[in-house]
């Protein structure tokens, strides 16, 4: 990376690729999650606040329900609690919508040539509820990494 003389920015080469991550930067799924847990822990009472989200975020979902189960100190498991969650999940999952400027991005980057791939976590049972609305757009992308 170069310096511009006239700024502090720095000067950056073409673009030649691109790699997204699919949840929360092409397909709102974060507020499925949400939605998801909100329903299960409000039966005891409970709140998923962001507090507790931001704790859980990243890690891997067993990990993650240990964490949820703890803190809120609900009367599950944590493999009760993915039991309950996961039907809930998919339900949602395929009404989930492309977020704001994702579909005009890779239209755009698709029309400049300019190659794009997915990477993703999500299971391809998951992935495959999760992508059925946005199959049209999502085809600009030759390489889907699972």
């Amino acid at each position: 990376i170069a310096m511009s003389s006239s700024s502090a920015l720095p000067v950056l080469g073409a673009i030649t690729h691109v790699i997204m991550d699919m949840d929360g930067t092409l397909l709102d799924t974060e507020s499925v999650y949400t939605q998801a847990t909100q329903e299960i822990v409000s039966k005891y009472g409970k709140n998923y606040t962001w507090a507790l989200k931001s704790k859980m975020m990243g890690k891997r979902a067993l990990e993650a329900a240990h964490i949820l189960v703890d803190e809120l100190q609900i009367p599950l498991s944590p493999e009760e609690y993915l039991a309950l969650r996961e039907p809930r999940q998919n339900e949602l999952f395929g009404e989930c919508k492309a977020l704001p400027g994702a579909i005009r991005l890779v239209k755009y980057l698709s029309k400049h040539n300019i190659p794009q791939s997915v990477a993703t976590s999500s299971h391809s049972s998951s992935f495959a509820i999760k992508t059925k609305l946005h199959m049209a757009w999502l085809s600009h992308f030759p390489v889907i990494v699972k």
